[in-house]
């Protein structure tokens, strides 16, 4: 066996005759990192104590060839502890199953982003935002012809089974533009030369992508009647916003707004829209009081995210909600309370919207809150003014 001279920068003998792995000591057959002797393992000592090793072994036969005691070990204590800390060490920094199934999991919050997870965003965002955008446009002015069921277009759909909350076809379609106009901006940062809105755009994508999936499912099902299906998605879609709102509300306002906020308000409202066409006899006197009941929820719903966080865009998108309904109430009617309802609940959700958004346009804080107040809703408020 020919051990080489340069291995531990000292001059070895040319041949060395290497007995057989039998009486090889045990911890020099195990730690023995050469690849004259073994395949390298990633279990086998560094490169950097090769030196010692080689002293050791070579130390350790030749004392059994002139009948001197053989060495009980072949390194020292210290190289010995030094690489079991190492592999210790080594060991501790593998990742552990929660870390491998959260780098999976697309819907996990991540600070940070590869570039082929970046480039994969891109694609799928703007290909979902499309089809979302596409088959929201094609069913508000034309009808399915497939299937054996009522098909209608959209606002067909809302005129053709009156209920509580039947809405305002004008005033969602200008919310609607709005919220596909401002979702332009938020794709727009993804391709953004700074790295921090580029990782926050990505951080929400997994959840916009999802969202404009189930609104495109949502569209399908509703415009021929599948009703219950649609109510479905609906809720699904609304797990998905609301998980969204609770792990990402400290984002900016080209994110939370078109990506978190108005979508949640809609989904919100829609579910009330399309339960209210879902049960049997929606334009009864039983129906209308349950409607009366539960449209106060808008205001709860509504109140709870600009008292508890501060956050002004939902409270206006629900206003502007709120009033689709008023309109389409008084128009279906004037002798009623649910339009009464509906344009109540619009003005105390504007209002309260202009109050909580006056400190984020000017920077400045109301007189009558004590600075002590200030610093834990400045913690918990998703839009402060921050850079756009």
């Amino acid at each position: 066996m020919y051990l080489p001279t340069n291995t531990c920068g000292e001059l070895l003998p040319r041949t060395f005759n290497v007995p057989s792995i039998s009486h090889l000591p045990t911890p020099c057959f195990l730690l023995l990192p050469f690849k004259y002797y073994l395949r390298p393992s990633p279990t086998l000592l560094p490169l950097s104590n090769s030196c010692l090793l080689a002293k050791s072994f070579v130390q350790h036969h030749t004392e059994q060839r002139i009948g001197q005691p053989s060495i009980t070990r072949c390194l020292p204590t210290e190289i010995l502890d030094e690489n079991i800390e190492e592999s210790g060490s080594s060991s501790s920094k593998m990742p552990t199953a929660t870390e491998r199934i959260n780098a999976l999991n697309p819907f996990s919050k991540k600070e940070a982003h590869s570039v082929r997870s970046i480039t994969t965003y891109k694609v799928l965002t703007i290909l979902s935002w499309l089809l979302s955008l596409i088959v929201t446009l094609y069913y508000t002015v034309n009808e399915p012809r497939d299937g054996f069921t009522i098909r209608r277009r959209i606002w067909d759909q809302n005129y053709l089974y009156p209920t509580a909350f039947t809405l305002n076809s004008v005033i969602v379609d200008i919310y609607w533009i709005v919220l596909f106009i401002l979702q332009v901006g938020y794709v727009a940062h993804l391709f953004s030369s700074n790295s921090d809105y580029v990782n926050a755009a990505a951080s929400v994508g997994s959840h916009f992508i999802f969202n404009n999936l189930l609104h495109f499912a949502f569209v399908m099902l509703f415009v021929r009647s599948h009703f219950v299906w649609a109510e479905l998605i609906l809720l699904i879609n609304f797990a998905n916003l609301s998980s969204l709102y609770f792990r990402h509300n400290t984002y900016p306002r080209f994110i939370h707004w078109p990506v978190i906020s108005a979508p949640l308000a809609w989904t919100f409202v829609a579910i009330y829209w399309n339960g209210a066409i879902m049960v049997p006899h929606p334009h009864s006197l039983v129906a209308r009081i349950f409607g009366n009941i539960f449209i106060w929820s808008i205001l709860v719903y509504g109140g709870f995210f600009i008292v508890a966080y501060k956050d002004y865009t939902i409270g206006f998108s629900l206003s502007a909600l709120a009033a689709a309904i008023g309109v389409a109430q008084f128009h279906r009617q004037v002798i009623a309370f649910q339009w009464i309802f509906a344009f109540t609940i619009m003005a105390v959700l504007f209002v309260s919207t202009l109050v909580t958004a006056y400190p984020a346009a000017t920077g400045k804080d109301y007189p009558w809150r004590s600075r002590s107040s200030a610093a834990p809703d400045a913690e918990r408020a998703p839009l402060l003014a921050e850079e756009q």
